[in-house]
């Protein structure tokens, strides 16, 4: 495989044999960066969303669009994290 020339530097750490639950460090600290990686680029999404919305909402006068901006504006960073480690592969 091409990217395992990028990855020699591994086979060098001590701690790279350990398992834990069946599965090698490198693998969880691969799980751990895919990982925070959907978690930053969910934030980005909901950040993105919140700004359409709040536009949206102070163009009508409506009061379940402003329930959604509202409930936008209260999603946590452990929520998104939840939802980055379960989202399928």
């Amino acid at each position: 495989m091409a990217l395992e020339r990028y990855f020699e530097w591994a086979d060098q750490l001590p701690w790279r044999e350990y398992a834990a639950w069946g599965n090698s460090a490198i693998r969880w600290l691969v799980a751990a960066g895919v990982a925070l990686l959907a978690m930053f680029l969910l934030r980005i999404v909901v950040g993105f969303v919140q700004r359409r919305i709040q536009r949206i909402t102070a163009a009508t006068t409506a009061a379940w669009d402003d329930g959604i901006a509202e409930a936008m504006q209260a999603t946590k960073a452990w929520f998104l994290l939840m939802v980055a480690i379960c989202s399928p592969p």
